[in-house]
C-alpha cells in the first residue's frame, strides 16, 4: 500500500518502515492468536503489518487481531508492568450463512516483568482479577475502603498497610452491588481499583 503524505507525495519513510513490518511479519501471526510466547509489541507489529496491507478502517472487526485495549494499562513505571490487550471477535457478518466467528470481545493483560500473560476473559474486569492475583499475591486480604461521593477522591488511611502503599499497588472498594469492575488508575496508587463485587 502506497504511503502518501498530506500534500500527495510520497512517504518514502513510511514505505521503508512497511517493507521492515512486512519482512518482520513472516514471524508473526497475521491473525487472532493464543501464542503465549508473543509479548504486546509483537502483536502491535502484527496489527499493524494488517493495517500497512488492508487499512485502518474497521481493522480490528475485520482482523479479530490483540491490539490495546481502550480502557486500561498499556505499560506503567511501578512494579509488574501491565499490557492489557483486547481482540474484537464478534460477527461483522449480519446473519450470513456459514460464519464461524466465535462471536465475542475477549481480554488479557500481560505482566511484562514476569513475561506472563492472564487467561483469556470476556470481559477487562475478570482478566484484571486474573492479573492481580498472578502479580500480586494477597490483593484480596487487603483492608476495604468505602468508595467516595463522585467529587472526592479516594484516600489512603494512614493506618493502611505500608507494604501495600507502594506505586502500582491495588486498592479493594465498598463499590455496592451495581459496581462490579477493575477500573485501571483509579487507585490512588495508580494501580486498579477492585470493586468487592468484581471478584469471583
Amino acid at each position: 500500500m502506497a504511503m502518501e503524505t498530506t500534500e500527495g507525495q510520497l512517504d518514502i519513510f513510511g514505505v521503508i518502515d512497511a517493507a521492515d513490518r512486512e519482512e518482520r511479519a513472516k514471524d508473526l501471526p497475521i491473525h487472532f492468536t493464543t501464542d503465549p510466547t508473543l509479548t504486546p509489541d509483537d502483536l502491535a507489529d502484527a496489527m499493524q503489518v494488517w493495517i500497512d496491507r488492508h487499512g485502518r478502517f474497521g481493522c480490528h472487526v475485520n482482523s479479530n487481531m490483540w491490539h490495546p485495549a481502550i480502557v486500561g494499562p498499556y505499560g506503567t513505571n511501578g512494579p509488574h508492568s501491565a499490557y492489557a490487550v483486547t481482540a474484537d471477535l464478534r460477527c461483522g457478518h449480519h446473519g450470513r450463512a456459514g460464519c464461524s466467528c466465535p462471536g465475542d470481545l475477549v481480554d488479557r493483560i500481560y505482566c511484562a516483568d514476569c513475561q506472563w500473560w492472564t487467561g483469556i476473559h470476556d470481559n477487562d474486569s475478570a482478566a484484571a482479577v486474573d492479573y492481580l492475583d498472578h502479580c500480586w499475591p494477597g490483593w484480596r486480604d487487603l483492608p476495604v475502603l468505602a468508595e467516595p461521593k463522585a467529587e472526592k477522591r479516594i484516600k489512603i488511611p494512614k493506618s493502611y498497610p505500608a507494604e501495600w502503599n507502594i506505586p502500582g499497588a491495588p486498592i479493594l472498594i465498598d463499590g455496592g452491588a451495581d459496581r462490579k469492575a477493575a477500573v485501571w488508575g483509579r487507585s490512588p496508587l495508580g494501580g486498579f481499583d477492585v470493586s468487592l463485587d468484581a471478584i469471583d
